[in-house]
C-alpha cells in the first residue's frame, strides 16, 4: 500500500519520466491519457536512480510494450520496483474532482479494506509541512563531464535534479557538479563555477529554512551576476477556443508559455503578461476576490493598487474585509448570482486586471468561469495572493519605463542568430 497528495499529469507520453522524477516525491500520480505503458520502458529514460512517485493510477495499461528501445512492460517495471499501480480507473472524471477540490491526500493499496485505506489518507501528513528534498538529494557531490567541447562549469544544486537536466548541459560542452540541497554558498562558490543552477524538486520550499538562507548569501555575492530575470506565463488559448472544456479539452495540449526576461523580477514578469496578450493595466479598476487564507496579504495587495489609484471591485466576503481594513471598495456578486458580476464587469471592459484566489468546489469553477472571460479580453487572472503583489510590483516597472517585448525569432533575426 501506498499513500501520499494526488495530483493528475495530462501527458500523452513520459509515464517512465514522470514516475522517476523525484519533483513527484510523496505524491501519487493520475494519468489522464487513456493508454499508458504502450512503449514499454528502458533504463535511459529514468530520470534517477528509482521510482519516486509513491502510486500510479491509469485508464489503462498495457500488457504489452511495442518498440525497439523498450527493455521492460512498464507492469514489469513498477512491481520489480514495488510501486502500487491502478487501472481501469476514470482518470478523467478523478482529475475533474482534483481539480475541484484541491490537494488531497489519499491512499491506494492491495489485501486492505476500504476503511484501512480511508484511515491511511486521513492519517498521511500534509505535503506542505514535509521536507521531501531531503529524502531525493544526493548525498554526496558527484561530476557529471560533457564530451563535448567544452563551454562552461555549472554547480547545480539537488534539490530534486533530473537525469535530462544534466545530458541537455553535457551535450551543450557543460561539465557539471551536482552538490547536496543543503550545501552552503561558500562551498558552491569553492568549486569556482561559471553559472550556478538551482533544479527543481519536489514538495513546498517552506519548510528549506536553510537552502533559502544560503540562496539569499549566493545571491548577495559579489561574485555572483544576475544580468537578468526569467519569469514564465501560460498562454491560455481560450480565443481561440472559447467554448471548450476548461480542464481536459484541446486548449490543454494547445496551450503555451510565454518568458519574460528583465533586469528584475518586476519587469520580467510584465513583459511575460505584455507577451502571453495580457496586458499590464497602468490604471483602471481591478476585481478581488480572496480565499479566507489569502485575505491577509490580500489587504496589502488592495492597499497598494489603491495608492496606484485603481478602483477596486470586490465580491461580498472581501469588500467587508477591506472596509474592516478602511479600504473602499464596490461591491459585486459572485457568478451567476445577481446582475452585475465580474464576468460582466469583464465583458463590459469595466475592469482591467482580476485577483482571484479560489478554494472549493463552486469557487474554483467560477474561478475557470472568470479566467475564460479575462483571457478572451486580454485582462491577466491571477489566482494566488503572491502573484497579486508580483503583478503590482509590475504595474509599478511598467509606468516606470517603457515595457517592450520582442519575440526571440525576431530576436534572433535582429541579431543575426
Amino acid at each position: 500500500d501506498a499513500g501520499g497528495e494526488v495530483v493528475f499529469h495530462t501527458g500523452m507520453t513520459g509515464y517512465q519520466e514522470i514516475v522517476t522524477d523525484p519533483s513527484y516525491a510523496g505524491q501519487v500520480v493520475v494519468l489522464t491519457a487513456p493508454h499508458i505503458g504502450n512503449y514499454g520502458t528502458t533504463e535511459y529514460d529514468d530520470q534517477s536512480p528509482r521510482v519516486h512517485a509513491r502510486s500510479l493510477v491509469t485508464r489503462s495499461m498495457s500488457e504489452m510494450a511495442s518498440s525497439w528501445r523498450s527493455t521492460q512492460p512498464l507492469q514489469e517495471f513498477l512491481a520489480r520496483r514495488g510501486v502500487v499501480a491502478l487501472s481501469d480507473v476514470d482518470t478523467r472524471r478523478l482529475t475533474r474532482r482534483i481539480r475541484d477540490n484541491g490537494a488531497m491526500s489519499v491512499a491506494v493499496g492491495t489485501d486492505v479494506d476500504e476503511a484501512e485505506l480511508a484511515s491511511m489518507a486521513a492519517a498521511a501528513p500534509s505535503i506542505e509541512d514535509l521536507d521531501l528534498v531531503s529524502e531525493v538529494t544526493t548525498a554526496n557531490p558527484y561530476f557529471a563531464e560533457s564530451n563535448e567541447p567544452r563551454t562552461g562549469h555549472v554547480v547545480a544544486f539537488d534539490f530534486g535534479i533530473k537525469s535530462d537536466i544534466i545530458r541537455s548541459m553535457n551535450s551543450r560542452g557543460i561539465d557539471v557538479s551536482v552538490i547536496p540541497a543543503y550545501t552552503t554558498a561558500a562551498e558552491a562558490l569553492a568549486l569556482e563555477p561559471d553559472a550556478v543552477f538551482l533544479s527543481n524538486g519536489p514538495g513546498d520550499p517552506g519548510p528549506l529554512t536553510e537552502p533559502v538562507a544560503e540562496i539569499r548569501e549566493l545571491l548577495a555575492s559579489p561574485r555572483v551576476r544576475t544580468p537578468s530575470t526569467a519569469v514564465k506565463e501560460a498562454v491560455l488559448p481560450w480565443r481561440r477556443f472559447p467554448d471548450e472544456d476548461t480542464l481536459l479539452g484541446p486548449e490543454m495540449r494547445a496551450t503555451g508559455e510565454v518568458m519574460g526576461l528583465g533586469p528584475t523580477p518586476a519587469v520580467a514578469y510584465a513583459k511575460a503578461l505584455n507577451g502571453a496578450g495580457h496586458a499590464v493595466p497602468l490604471g483602471g479598476a481591478a476585481f478581488i476576490s480572496l480565499a479566507d487564507r489569502d485575505k491577509a496579504s490580500g489587504v496589502e495587495c488592495a492597499r497598494l493598487l489603491i495608492e496606484l489609484g485603481f478602483r477596486l471591485y470586490a465580491t461580498h466576503g472581501t469588500a467587508g474585509h477591506l472596509a474592516r481594513n478602511g479600504l473602499a471598495s464596490t461591491h459585486v456578486d459572485k457568478v451567476g448570482e445577481g446582475l452585475y458580476d465580474p464576468v460582466r464587469l469583464i465583458e463590459e471592459q469595466r475592469i482591467n486586471l482580476v485577483i482571484n484566489t479560489p478554494v472549493g468546489g463552486k469557487a474554483r469553477g467560477d474561478g475557470r468561469t472568470i479566467r475564460r472571460a479575462a483571457t478572451r479580453h486580454g485582462i491577466p487572472c491571477i489566482t494566488t495572493a503572491e502573484g497579486g503583489l508580483a503583478v503590482v510590483q509590475s504595474i509599478v516597472a511598467a509606468r516606470d519605463e517603457t515595457i517592450d517585448v520582442v519575440s526571440i525569432q525576431d530576436l534572433h533575426a535582429l541579431s543575426g542568430l
